[in-house]
């Protein structure tokens, strides 16, 4: 599946309506684990209330108060500390906010998910209007892969590719070449990489290898 974005990078006056899709994309042929009981019948998991399934309408979910009363997710604010936070929407404008050398998007960050981006066609409905229109958002995508791939550098900007949960996220567009084509990637930002076993940049002497004893190889 795939959703539509609009990237804005102000630095270079790009302004492109695109998609993107997950990278990851699962073998639909690919076979699961699955249990089976002694019949050999396939038996899926399922939560329990005192051994027994519980029927449809019977769960539900919501907020208890310490002396037991229950309030619906529209009736809670959610906090932080003691800052008030929101819950995050899907990110429908990608504005860059600036960009970062190359080597920080393997070096120096941690990147969860990994996105295709292709141009989209606008939402128009004649062959002709769509063909224009996407077009015109692959020339955008393709300045924006230029100034990437000329300056060595991964843009960098807030993006949420889902609405659930809290935590707001930032993401990287990277330029793609690969056999002879190219293309944009979108990297969500996970966390930074703490190294704590670096080494300065000194000569290191190594111990000489013997070569009386003779070393056998593997094949590969």
């Amino acid at each position: 599946m795939s959703y539509k974005v609009q990237v804005v990078v102000p630095q270079i006056g790009v302004n492109a309506n695109v998609r993107y899709e997950n990278l990851d994309k699962k073998d639909k042929d690919a076979f699961s684990v699955v249990a089976k009981n002694s019949k050999g019948e396939v038996c899926s998991e399922k939560y329990l209330v005192n051994g027994s399934v519980p029927s449809t309408g019977e769960l539900s979910r919501g907020y208890v108060s310490p002396d037991g009363n229950v309030y619906t997710k529209n009736e809670m604010t959610f906090w932080l500390g003691d800052d008030q936070v929101q819950e995050k929407a899907q990110t429908k404008v990608l504005t860059i906010d600036g960009f970062q050398p190359l080597a920080n998007y393997t070096d120096r960050y941690i990147v969860s998910t990994f996105y295709e981006v292709f141009p989209d066609d606008n939402g128009v409905k004649k062959a002709t209007d769509k063909e224009m229109a996407c077009r015109g958002n692959l020339a955008q995508m393709k300045k924006l892969h230029k100034h990437l791939t000329d300056e060595q550098v991964v843009a960098r900007g807030e993006f949420c590719p889902s609405s659930r949960g809290f935590k707001f996220s930032d993401a990287y567009i990277r330029a793609i070449n690969l056999d002879g084509k190219w293309g944009l990637e979108i990297g969500v930002f996970q966390a930074e990489k703490v190294f704590g076993h670096l080494n300065d940049e000194q000569e290191i002497i190594l111990n000489p290898v013997p070569t009386t004893n003779k070393i056998k190889l593997k094949r590969v």
